[in-house]
C-alpha cells in the first residue's frame, strides 16, 4: 500500500499481519533497563552510542521471499531484508548485536537493541 507521506512523497507500507499470525513467536525480551543501570553504577565516566543501522539490514533467508511478495504497477516484488513491523524483528535485532559484541559484554557494555552503552574505569567514588 502507497501512502502519502509528505505532499510531494509517497511511501510504501507493508501489511505484516497475515506474515505475522503464521510466524512462530520469539518470546525472549531485550534486556530490562534496571538491569542496565545497575551494570553502570560505580563508574566514573560512560556513554552510549547509536548504531547506525536498523531493522532492515537483517538478510531475509531465499525461501522467506516468497511470504513478503507483494504487487506494484511494475509487477510483483518481494522483500529482501526484515521488515520493520515483523513479529520477532526486535529479538532477531538484539540477538545480532549480542552475536556481534559477544567478546565486549558485560565488561565493557551490554547492548540494548541498536543503542551500546559504553563503561570507562570502574572506580570507588561515592
Amino acid at each position: 500500500m502507497l501512502v502519502k507521506k509528505d505532499s510531494k512523497s509517497l511511501h510504501l507500507v507493508h501489511d505484516l499481519q497475515l506474515l505475522n499470525a503464521v510466524t512462530i513467536q520469539d518470546t525472549s525480551l531485550p534486556p530490562f533497563v534496571e538491569h542496565l543501570a545497575e551494570l553502570f553504577a560505580g563508574y566514573v565516566v560512560y556513554g552510549m552510542m547509536d548504531l547506525y543501522s536498523g531493522y532492515d539490514q537483517h538478510v531475509l533467508h531465499e525461501e522467506l521471499h516468497d511470504l513478503t511478495t507483494f504487487g506494484i504497477s511494475l509487477g510483483p516484488h518481494h522483500l529482501t531484508t526484515l521488515p520493520q513491523g515483523h513479529a520477532n524483528v526486535v529479538q532477531v535485532y538484539q540477538g545480532d548485536t549480542t552475536f556481534i559484541l559477544q567478546h565486549e559484554i558485560p565488561n565493557h557494555t551490554p547492548p540494548f537493541v541498536d543503542d551500546v552503552p559504553v563503561k570507562s574505569m570502574h572506580t570507588c567514588y561515592q
